[in-house]
């Protein structure tokens, strides 16, 4: 049987973790989406001249 002390820390550890990942994932997908709408403003501009 796991003791509540390992299971506390445990989850105090995996938790911010948890967090942390899923914050990264949508800052990494927000950034790219910025990118990708950069990018195409930029062609846009191009096809213009």
């Amino acid at each position: 049987m796991v003791s509540e002390t390992v299971l506390g820390v445990l989850f105090c550890f995996f938790l911010p973790l948890a967090v942390a990942a899923r914050f990264w994932h949508w800052y990494t997908f927000f950034k790219r989406g910025q990118k990708i709408k950069m990018i195409q403003a930029m062609q846009s501009e191009q096809n213009d001249d």
